[in-house]
């Protein structure tokens, strides 16, 4: 194969079928493998990504298609194991790759082997070489090395990149804009509009493996989905007036609820969330609370200080898994998760104390990198302040204006339309005190898609409980 026929090929069939199964499984039968490598060339692939000696000779004998080979080994010696020696090239030419695959970072190899040799056998013997990159760095010394193609299969498994929930798009971006060869994509493709969106911003191909060919990880992902916590757990909503600790069942049943008004200091609140989760017994801990906290950490990055000492408050509760994540995020979750809007794009906005707001579709809670919540309440609403500003029971319960409340009722209107605006959701859910209050009730009745929250004042504590029984998995996998 050229690389002319490559190009001819790619653009006629860009999706390329890895037929590999997960080690250890009744997948990785070489029959097994055959069988469904003729079901991907039967339904649109025409290359395949295929590992080891035996499962290729099988293959390549039992059909027409190019091959992408490689073999994966573990060296004591090397953190590589996509062909990582010569050893492994030379096998490859010998059962008659069409494009051999090899790792094509920077990284020590076994032996000290160098990359460029391994390129350059694989040349000299007509065929192709594809490799295996993680970022920018690594393809462009791929490419000083000879190689004829690049593929982001390394991306997030390598100290250069963290892993990311679905495709590492930032790396497909960047290889494709700043390489002269084809750019293939690959590395947690589940859906076909990843694929899709990959294709659109430069790749030449898409490498999809476990979505068409593993049941051993399709499995894993729809019981590990469908399969609750299965224990009770703790649920904390820490607002402006109340700090509250629910005791939920595992079907998502309120068994118990303490409140107190909130502590004045970050050890008191520490202290007695610590001390309810005790009584509890539980082992994992939903909290929703203001501001803005980065739920890989459980730690409030910012807030404001209508809550004293509660900027770069750390979540840490023994014994504890915490799932912690801004209240508005944490009560749009929760309605999410509600039978009334499950399935569907739900929007909360929350009118208590402060603003919040949050949207979530299917198994995804929408937020920016560090759980920066959308940051509606601090949105300009007119000349005299923000929407929190307007409609926040702080701001609106100390205004002396007679026209506090049309003003409150402008701004809660102004504040869905730019939900609707942003997100178009199927549902806007409404809560908090002022949220739920009659005379809202009544200004918002006639606002299209816009209901009250089926969980009262309660949403925060019922959101803060979903998270530890069902944790958003675009943030917690």
């Amino acid at each position: 194969m050229t690389r002319q026929d490559l190009d001819a090929l790619l653009k006629r069939a860009p999706l390329v079928a890895s037929v590999q199964g997960s080690p250890d499984s009744p997948c990785c039968d070489p029959q097994v493998l055959l069988a469904m490598a003729k079901a991907s060339l039967a339904n649109g692939a025409e290359l395949l990504r295929l590992e080891g000696i035996e499962a290729i000779k099988l293959i390549k004998a039992e059909t027409d298609a190019p091959i992408m080979g490689l073999i994966k080994k573990v060296y004591p010696d090397s953190d590589l194991h996509i062909t990582a020696t010569m050893v492994e090239v030379e096998q490859l030419i010998e059962v008659g790759c069409d494009i051999i695959s090899l790792d094509g970072t920077e990284r020590y190899r076994p032996h000290g082997e160098q990359l460029g040799d391994l390129i350059k056998a694989i040349h000299d013997a007509g065929i192709l070489a594809l490799t295996d990159c993680d970022v920018l760095a690594s393809a462009q010394y791929a490419v000083a090395c000879g190689a004829d193609v690049v593929n982001t299969t390394l991306a997030g498994y390598t100290e250069a990149t963290p892993m990311t929930t679905g495709p590492d798009m930032k790396q497909v971006v960047e290889m494709s804009a700043a390489l002269d060869i084809p750019v293939m994509a690959e590395g947690r493709f589940y859906e076909p509009a990843q694929a899709w969106a990959a294709m659109r911003v430069g790749a030449s191909a898409v490498v999809v493996g476990g979505a068409l060919n593993d049941p051993v990880k399709q499995t894993s992902r729809f019981s590990k989905a469908m399969v609750g916590y299965g224990k009770p757990v703790g649920a904390v909503d820490i607002g402006g007036t109340w700090l509250r600790f629910g005791l939920f069942s595992p079907d998502w049943k309120l068994i118990k609820l303490d409140r107190i008004p909130i502590p004045q200091t970050r050890t008191e609140r520490l202290d007695w969330i610590e001390a309810k989760a005790k009584e509890a017994g539980v082992e994992r801990i939903g909290i929703s609370s203001g501001g803005v906290i980065d739920p890989q950490l459980a730690y409030i990055t910012r807030a404001k200080d209508f809550i004293p000492e509660h900027e770069f408050t750390s979540f840490t509760i023994s014994g504890c898994k915490v799932f912690a994540i801004n209240d508005g995020l944490a009560t749009a979750w929760g309605h999410a998760c509600h039978p009334d809007y499950v399935g569907g794009r739900t929007a909360s906005l929350a009118l208590g104390t402060g603003v919040g707001s949050g949207f979530a579709e299917g198994d995804h809670l929408v937020c920016s990198e560090g759980g920066m919540p959308p940051e509606i309440n601090d949105m300009q609403f007119d000349a005299q302040g923000t929407v929190e500003d307007a409609v926040g029971g702080l701001s609106y319960s100390n205004s002396n204006d007679p026209k506090a409340k049309d003003r409150a009722e402008s701004a809660a209107k102004y504040a869905i339309g730019v939900m609707r605006t942003v997100w178009a959701p199927d549902n806007i859910v409404i809560g908090g005190g002022l949220g739920l209050s009659n005379w809202m009730r009544e200004a918002l009745k006639d606002e299209p898609g816009v209901t009250q929250s089926p969980f009262g004042e309660d949403a925060g504590i019922y959101g803060a409980a979903a998270l530890a029984l069902w944790p958003p998995r675009n943030i917690w996998p």
